[in-house]
């Protein structure tokens, strides 16, 4: 899986030289996720549907990060972007559906191909946009139910939705500064060792800052 999306990031590195608009973005920040709804076929045995409370942990190890390449064409972009989210089960959630652990810590993984558009003609040198991203969904399933049925792996669990709107500020010819609020919408239906499975819509919000060159 790793190595499809490094493929895939290398081959539009080596096409975007060929562009005189062209940004890498690389990016972190603070990002949580809003309580959801979980349900599916218990690995113990049964069925369990609940409402799940997350957290993000986002400067924990692993810590949330991003990144995207952009091509603009005037006032319009079209980026890939990858962003490796996180996803705790709270104390509380895990205990009262049975399981010792369950997460998506390495991580809530997203892959967007995104639509931009920019406003270049601001005031005090902050140039404004706003975008909308369509993809998929490929978490890194932790879950260890309390009858010591473990899941630890990839899986393309369903389509992702973001949306995103910032500003950035050219900190020379070649590199600039920015700061987004960014939200996602994930739909996950997946597998659990032990013949289970899980199915749940996961929101996050974010707060991303970060850096990006333009060649």
């Amino acid at each position: 899986m790793r190595k499809a999306i490094l493929f895939s990031l290398c081959a539009i590195f080596a096409a975007s030289a060929l562009s005189a608009e062209t940004e890498i973005s690389l990016y972190g920040g603070w990002q949580t996720v809003q309580p959801s709804h979980v349900s599916g076929f218990h690995p113990d045995g049964g069925t369990y549907s609940d409402r799940f409370l997350w957290d993000g942990k986002s400067f924990t190890l692993p810590p949330y990060y991003g990144f995207r390449v952009t091509q603009w064409a005037g006032k319009f972009g079209t980026s890939l972007e990858f962003t490796h989210a996180k996803s705790y089960a709270q104390d509380s959630t895990r205990s009262s559906n049975n399981f010792q652990r369950f997460e998506f810590t390495d991580g809530l993984n997203l892959l967007t191909m995104n639509q931009f558009i920019r406003w270049p003609d601001s005031l005090v040198g902050l140039t404004p946009y706003a975008g909308v991203g369509l993809g998929l969904a490929f978490p890194h399933v932790d879950a260890l139910s309390n009858g010591g049925y473990q899941t630890y792996g990839y899986q393309i669990t369903g389509p992702a939705v973001k949306l995103t709107a910032g500003g950035y500020r050219a900190l020379s010819e070649t590199l600039i500064g920015f700061a987004e609020y960014q939200f996602s919408a994930s739909q996950h239906s997946g597998t659990l060792t032990g013949g289970g499975s899980f199915e749940t819509l996961l929101l996050t919000d974010a707060l991303n800052v970060g850096i990006g060159w333009r060649f």
